[in-house]
């Protein structure tokens, strides 16, 4: 085996369980505020967040016909197969660039 498959292979292994995670924690997941924003709500200084652009998913929700548990699961493993394809997406990059350099005189 050579080192790039190794390497290919541990990092396959390592998002798979990482997957694996995210399946397991967004069952948890609570659709109502943490502590700090219930407080604010209560004493009334809590203001809505403005953003600069909105959120190509508003409120985590992929299809507003689903349950919001299932869409928050949908919303979370979309998150994750894109971030986890920007990764490999710059690592490939770099691997590229730093194997040109080294062959260039």
């Amino acid at each position: 085996m050579t080192a790039y498959f190794k390497f290919r292979h541990k990092f396959f292994r390592f998002f798979l369980a990482l997957f694996a995670l995210l399946l397991l924690f967004t069952v948890f997941s609570s659709t109502l505020p943490d502590g700090l924003e219930w407080i604010a709500q209560q004493v009334g200084i809590s203001e809505p967040g403005n953003s600069l652009q909105p959120a190509p998913f508003s409120d985590y929700v992929v299809s507003s016909q689903l349950p919001r548990g299932i869409n928050q699961v949908l919303s979370g493993l979309l998150g994750f197969v894109l971030l986890v394809g920007i990764v490999y997406l710059l690592y490939f990059v770099r691997k590229r660039k730093m194997l040109k350099n080294r062959h260039t005189p």
